[in-house]
């Protein structure tokens, strides 16, 4: 996939640190990984709290009425 759309832009990628373990790479995938994980959880927590505020202002408006 990445390389059809480097082709299609005539771009080239160069690999400036070039380690070939393998146990590293893995363990970037997996950082990367937990990354993605938290900053999801992150925003689903968001939402909860940002509905959670709508509630309790509606709530305070209707006692109010």
């Amino acid at each position: 996939m990445f390389k059809h759309r480097f082709l299609k832009y005539r771009t080239e990628i160069i690999v400036v640190n070039g380690h070939t373990d393998e146990k590293l790479d893995s363990e970037e995938i997996m950082n990367e990984i937990i990354t993605l994980i938290h900053c999801l959880e992150m925003l689903h927590y968001y939402k909860r709290r940002v509905k959670h505020a709508i509630e309790v202002l509606n709530a305070s408006v209707e006692d109010k009425d």
